[in-house]
């Protein structure tokens, strides 16, 4: 007689979804190239030994993982982490969302899965795309958590968020706020029955996602200062014009050097020692080094 195969116990479920979580999450570092990750390292480093952001455009990152790589001692370990939490993070929320909505079992487990895996590298972002998603959706996650029942710390962290996720990856980070924006109207809708809000309500629930947003900005101004960079729109590489004034190599292209040749196959070494070359080439022509830039042209289509 055939037996049987039973499932795990429901206790099992968060572990074993938190255990696939973070190995997606590692494949996709491990066995990917993960290109844009010199840009997040070195980002890291720059804060390490300036203190300030390096691209206007993300300081946000820059913070975060400046500070955890300060941390750490190693700026890759701190994209990794980053990465990881995210990853975990996602996966169980979208999990605990299923079980609070009651949700059929293996639909809560797929929807977790599907999540997982969607977030490994590089199949649904990199570490930028996926901190600014997860930032601009997690007014919406936090309220399907609580059932669409709002409170004054869910605005407090909306507009926490809201403030936060405008110092991320813009082109990520707007598509989730107003994902966002929309979810929390349709639930708050459906929960109202599709009634006009009282305007007392309504300024309160305003309010309190003005004052998080409000002190979040307050906050960041202090913790993130802004000193120009190594990339502004009008002058680039102001930190690689300094250091190539010795004919010396770029941060950036130090940081793909070294990560593809510890990491990444012949091909993408070769790859990366080409770009390497040549974002010295850049160097060369900002310290006014032509014989310098000639030579690293040289050496990056000789490989």
């Amino acid at each position: 007689m055939a037996r049987k195969v039973a499932w795990p116990s429901s206790n099992w479920d968060p572990w074993l979804l938190g255990i696939w979580a973070v190995a997606w999450e590692l494949a996709g570092r491990l066995l990917f190239p993960n290109w844009d990750v010199s840009y997040a390292i070195y980002g890291a480093r720059f804060w390490m030994d300036r203190g300030s952001a390096w691209m206007n455009v993300w300081p946000g990152m820059d913070f975060l993982l400046g500070q955890l790589a300060n941390m750490f001692g190693e700026p890759e370990a701190a994209v990794s982490l980053v990465g990881i939490t995210l990853n975990l993070g996602a996966t169980l929320i979208v999990w605990a969302i299923g079980k609070r909505l009651r949700l059929d079992r293996i639909i809560a487990i797929s929807a977790a899965l599907a999540t997982g895996m969607w977030f490994k590298p590089p199949l649904g972002g990199l570490v930028g795309d996926h901190l600014s998603f997860v930032v601009a959706l997690m007014p919406a996650l936090l309220l399907a958590l609580q059932r669409g029942n709002w409170n004054r710390w869910l605005g407090l962290i909306s507009g926490a968020c809201l403030t936060y996720g405008l110092t991320l990856k813009l082109n990520n980070s707007a598509p989730g706020l107003l994902i966002s924006g929309i979810w929390i109207i349709a639930f708050l809708l459906n929960k109202n029955k599709f009634q006009k809000p009282e305007a007392r309500n309504l300024a309160s629930e305003l309010g309190w996602i003005t004052i998080g947003a409000g002190a979040t900005a307050m906050l960041l101004s202090v913790l993130i200062p802004i000193t120009g960079g190594a990339l502004s729109k009008n002058n680039r590489y102001i930190l690689a014009s300094n250091k190539f004034k010795s004919s010396q190599s770029s941060g950036v292209a130090k940081t793909i050097y070294a990560t593809a040749t510890n990491k990444y196959p012949r091909s993408h070494k070769r790859a990366a020692k080409r770009c390497a070359y040549i974002h010295a080439c850049g160097g060369g022509i900002l310290a006014g080094n032509a014989i310098k830039c000639m030579e690293n042209i040289q050496k990056a289509f000789q490989l």
